[in-house]
């Protein structure tokens, strides 16, 4: 026997989900008809920096021995995993996390890595100079091929805010990074996005662009400058950066002292 339906209980039910009208919810299911089961969740390190390419892996469970990475936000996605599983997470220089769950339809499993190594602190003031790789010579005026500045690191967990100062800039001159046990890590500039530009004459300007990677110490760090040197008397309206010579490089040396 068929239930009929008023007119007003018709316009409550078209207001709210199904399930209050007495209906049963559609279940996402794959093109077999089978019901999908996911686990999903984000990777982090302490202050919920996410990280990148961290392996979550199904140890036991259905179905087994199945794995999934974070992308650069640290989130991952496995479907079709079901039931009691245990689950390993693991990074290169992090400790390995183990958890038991149980996965009905969807599961959220968000887990914190702990570095192997304790993260180096690099607060404060830092002489820093920047020399191009020595083929800029050749690209470069002089004047560019050796800058030094003041770099003051503002640290919180991982997180870096990296300003530059003692010189006449141009623009902005603070940019964001990281560092992870005894690895720095700052991007200064990206596309379209100036890095420092120091006027080092009426019109001559000097600009750093690129991947900052530095070997934390104590008192001494050094590293590179993976990206570009230039040098120029005008600076482009579009980006903020320097127009004129450019010399690019993966390893332009950097150090940086107390």
């Amino acid at each position: 026997m068929l239930r009929s339906i008023s007119g007003a209980s018709l316009a409550v039910c078209l207001g709210v989900s199904l399930a209050a009208c007495g209906a049963n919810p559609a279940k996402p299911t794959n093109a077999s008809g089978q019901i999908v089961t996911k686990l999903s969740g984000t990777i982090t390190e302490p202050v919920g920096m996410p990280i990148l390419n961290a392996k979550v892996t199904v140890m036991a469970g259905t179905p087994s021995e199945r794995s999934a990475v974070t992308a650069l936000n640290g989130k991952f996605l496995m479907l079709d995993v079901s039931g009691p599983q245990t689950v390993a997470i693991s990074a290169d220089g992090y400790g390995t996390v183990t958890r038991q769950i149980t996965i009905e339809r969807e599961f959220v499993l968000d887990v914190e890595l702990q570095p192997l190594v304790p993260t180096a602190d690099i607060a404060g003031d830092w002489q820093a100079t920047f020399e191009a790789d020595p083929s800029c010579s050749k690209i470069l005026p002089p004047v560019a091929l050796a800058r030094r500045y003041r770099v003051t690191f503002t640290q919180q967990g991982v997180s870096l805010t990296v300003r530059f100062s003692g010189a006449d800039f141009v623009g902005n001159a603070t940019f964001s990074g990281s560092v992870h046990a005894d690895r720095v890590r700052a991007s200064l500039g990206e596309w379209a996005v100036a890095g420092p530009v120091e006027r080092v004459a009426e019109n001559q300007f000097v600009m750093l662009w690129g991947d900052l990677s530095l070997k934390a110490a104590q008192s001494f760090m050094e590293g590179k400058l993976d990206g570009d040197i230039a040098a120029g008397d005008q600076l482009s309206s579009f980006s903020g950066g320097v127009m004129g010579a450019t010399c690019s490089s993966t390893s332009h040396h950097v150090t940086f002292r107390r």
